[in-house]
């Protein structure tokens, strides 16, 4: 059991040192990566700039200092005048292209503009100078005299004064038939009150001489000793409002 225990820690210790050696390695694996890619980026840089330079050289000795007893570089520069020949041709043809873009594009708009005044206009005759002429040849409008702009207005007053007057007749004249109406409806809505009124008078008396009636007999009876005939208790109790308790639907106010 001790064995084991001491072969697992053995075990263990070994992978322990294997694990943290692989770590340094991975860390020293990654440091000189950066350091390459550090380098990497400086000398991209210098030969970008090394670049700019020998163009900036070429173009100079391109412009003032060619000489075409200069075998070596000789060629090169031909190889440029057709290069750059070519260049100014085809940026001229997009130019015309632009161009002709434009134009195309004028000429559509301008063809919807005249489509759009001939169906606006129509068949309308145009005017020439011709016209112009004919109308310039009609009369002016001859101007009043101030004595009859005077008389204009004296009439006009006139008429707005038989207006108002006529409108003060029409505006009386509906107010006294409105009066009228009224006194109608007043004198109608008296008489019924009137009709209605006597109608319950009538029959609040016919109520209260039902009642005597009932009354009468009962002092009869307590009088003689006798017995009130049934049928004329009955009769007079009919007339009763207690005894009828649907005659109140003909009450005229309810």
């Amino acid at each position: 059991m001790i064995n084991m225990s001491i072969d697992f820690n053995r075990a263990f210790s070994s992978i322990k040192q294997a694990a943290i050696e692989t770590a340094d390695d991975l860390k020293v694996r990654n440091q000189n990566n950066a350091k390459a890619n550090k380098i990497r980026r400086e000398l991209k840089a210098q030969e970008a700039i090394a670049a700019r330079e020998y163009i900036t050289l070429g173009r100079y000795y391109y412009s003032t200092l060619r000489d075409k007893n200069a075998v070596a570089v000789e060629p090169h520069c031909i190889t440029l005048d057709a290069v750059n020949a070519k260049l100014d041709s085809l940026i001229k043809n997009l130019d015309d292209h632009y161009e002709e873009v434009a134009n195309l594009k004028a000429e559509k708009a301008a063809e919807r503009r005249e489509k759009r005044a001939a169906a606006y206009l129509g068949d309308r005759e145009d005017i020439d100078i011709e016209d112009v002429d004919v109308y310039a040849d009609r009369p002016l409008i001859e101007l009043k005299s101030k004595e009859e702009l005077i008389e204009d207005v004296k009439n006009l007053k006139v008429r707005v004064g038989d207006n108002m007057e006529k409108a003060y007749i029409s505006g009386k004249e509906a107010v006294m038939k409105a009066k009228e109406k009224a006194v109608e409806k007043s004198g109608e809505l008296a008489g019924e009150f009137d009709k209605k009124k006597e109608d319950l008078s009538r029959m609040a008396g016919e109520k209260i001489q039902a009642a005597k009636d009932i009354i009468k007999n009962i002092g009869k009876e307590a009088d003689t000793g006798e017995e009130i005939d049934a049928e004329s208790v009955s009769d007079a109790s009919v007339d009763s409002p207690a005894a009828n308790p649907n005659e109140n639907d003909n009450l005229p106010f309810e």
